[in-house]
């Protein structure tokens, strides 16, 4: 069973994976100079999103999203233990938002180039002061602990908007400092 799981995996699931990536990529960058951005991503990563998981068989409940106010500013925490919170975010969310990452994300293809189209927001985590403007936004911003991170977080990253390289708790910090709502609450 577990050799059946291993080829499954890397012989049909990683395939599928590619392919879809590749084929919403193409249709989001085809759809962004027509279309606004949270319609582009509605369009092409919500199902490219729940496409990645059902080729994983992973099912998703979502619980409390009625908590979520429309047009409330929202720092998104998730632990990122694994890619999939990448797709349950994106797939059952449910809130039109914007990524909070590394920089060297822009570099990988296509979904680089998607990211920045959609107007994601990109951070050189060695640069503290190129990381201190980050954009007034009224969308919800999900990060990484290796992102800027906020609330419960326990890794931090050098470039976290006031905090210096040596500092592991100005994350927590964070969300206050610019009128945000975390989700979840810690």
């Amino acid at each position: 069973m577990r050799l059946f799981s291993f080829l499954y995996s890397w012989f049909v699931v990683v395939p599928l994976m590619a392919a879809t990536t590749l084929l919403f990529g193409a249709l989001c960058l085809l759809l962004v100079p027509f279309l606004p951005a949270d319609r582009v991503a509605r369009l092409t990563a919500v199902p490219w999103a729940r496409l990645c998981l059902f080729y994983s068989n992973v099912r998703v409940d979502v619980h409390g999203s009625e908590h979520l106010k429309p047009g409330q500013s929202y720092v998104i925490v998730a632990n990122h233990l694994s890619q999939f919170d990448i797709f349950v975010l994106y797939g059952y969310l449910g809130v039109d938002f914007r990524w909070v990452m590394k920089h060297e994300l822009r570099r990988m293809p296509v979904i680089g180039i998607c990211c920045e189209k959609l107007g994601h927001i990109f951070i050189n985590r060695s640069d503290t002061q190129a990381a201190m403007p980050l954009p007034a936004s009224t969308r919800p911003a999900p990060v990484w602990p290796a992102a800027p991170a906020c609330c419960s977080s326990r890794r931090a990253p050098a470039a976290v908007p006031g905090s210096s390289s040596r500092s592991r708790k100005a994350p927590s910090r964070w969300p206050r400092s610019c009128n945000c709502r975390c989700f979840p609450s810690p």
